[in-house]
């Protein structure tokens, strides 16, 4: 399966709680992604697809971030 279908674009790193959430660095969607235990991603930092550099004092989910990683 490839990153593409499986809503990821260039994974630039990964990090592993010891809960077993996992963070995922999304390079080319300039976001970070969270993977609950249940498999629910989500967009913790950064604007999908919308790079930039912006958002301090604001939520992380409204920052642009260029080439997350």
């Amino acid at each position: 399966m490839t990153t593409v279908a499986t809503g990821f674009t260039q994974i630039m790193g990964i990090a592993v709680t010891s809960d077993g959430t996992i963070y995922v660095s999304d390079y080319m969607a300039h976001v970070l992604k969270k993977i609950d235990t249940n498999g629910n991603v989500t967009i913790v930092a950064g604007t999908s697809g919308t790079p930039g550099y912006s958002g301090d004092g604001d939520q992380a989910v409204n920052a642009k971030l260029k080439g997350s990683s």
